[in-house]
């Protein structure tokens, strides 16, 4: 299957979590150290992520050390390369996950009635934990009175991937004000995308999210339209392939490439698209993006010369 989201780095993600406060005051632990400090990176495998004396783990503590595991998470999802980085980020994937699933019932309480900061928090713990029990709490946590928990729920029923999600809450999160809920909402569907959701009652959505002013909407949106063979927005991809950012060019090549490639009436109009955005860009990291997509849809490689690729796109058929 060609992997539409494979180019999609970290940054697409936007993930809310801030250090977290207690219930109250009895619950407080002063002397929490960064759960997986900077320097011992080398060691993850080896590190634990609980208090060593598991029988004085207050709420408090729960808290604070899941929102820490998570933050250092965002930070290595936003900087991890390959090999060794993508390891730590696993390993310590599984950990959060563990944990999440492990302190269940203190994440669903605390999602229906802690504070602000204690639901965000949980709201995230909740994904990971990879439990059915969470996806109603999290669905009812898209209508929180908080932008913050919003869209940490969005990114949790993402987390989650329960195939039959309702979309009806993420698909209107489209809509929000706060950029944060829009991109998350919009990774989150297509997440589900990817576990077999049905995606058509999100089809007017993201087409409207291709002129999203976040560009994390865009990519994610123009990835959903591939997903479902939206063939009749190629023209809209088109105008993302203008766009000054890298990111949002790479999802629609690859978009427009996979339609060409899955659709035969579509494969020549594909082609001629990503040609004239060829002829747009004559040096740089787009051209060089465009012309690996190019050689995936025609399956040859005609070099680094337009003209022998105007004549190629020109033979295919309209469609």
């Amino acid at each position: 299957m060609f992997p539409i989201s494979s180019l999609i780095p970290a940054i697409s993600l936007l993930i809310l979590t801030v250090a977290c406060t207690s219930p109250g005051a009895q619950d407080t632990v002063s002397d929490t150290e960064s759960v997986i400090p900077q320097d011992k990176w080398d060691n993850v495998e080896d590190w634990k992520i609980s208090n060593p004396k598991e029988s004085t783990r207050t709420r408090g503590y729960i808290l604070m050390e899941m929102d820490n595991m998570v933050t250092a998470w965002n930070n290595l999802l936003l900087s991890a390369g390959r090999g060794a980085d993508q390891q730590k980020f696993r390993v310590l994937d599984e950990k959060i996950s563990h944990r999440a699933a492990k302190d269940l019932r203190i994440f669903l309480e605390e999602l229906e009635t802690g504070p602000t900061r204690n639901r965000q928090v949980s709201a995230m713990a909740l994904g990971f934990s990879r439990s059915e029990r969470a996806m109603a709490p999290l669905l009812a946590a898209l209508e929180d009175n908080a932008s913050t928990v919003r869209a940490n729920a969005a990114l949790g029923l993402g987390l989650l991937s329960i195939t039959d999600t309702p979309l009806g809450g993420l698909i209107a999160m489209l809509e929000a004000e706060e950029a944060g809920e829009r991109g998350n909402a919009s990774w989150a569907i297509e997440e589900l995308l990817k576990s077999g959701a049905d995606g058509a009652p999100a089809l007017e959505a993201a087409r409207h999210g291709l002129f999203d002013t976040e560009p994390s909407v865009q990519v994610h949106c123009v990835l959903i339209l591939a997903r479902l063979g939206d063939s009749k927005s190629l023209g809209d991809m088109s105008l993302m392939l203008r766009s000054d950012r890298l990111l949002v060019v790479r999802a629609a090549s690859r978009a427009i490439t996979k339609l060409g490639l899955d659709d035969s009436h579509s494969k020549g109009r594909a082609a001629r698209i990503l040609t004239a955005a060829l002829l747009e860009n004559k040096e740089g990291q787009k051209r060089a993006s465009l012309l690996r997509d190019l050689q995936l849809l025609s399956s040859s490689n005609y070099g680094d010369e337009d003209t022998a690729w105007i004549e190629w796109a020109n033979r295919l058929p309209e469609g």
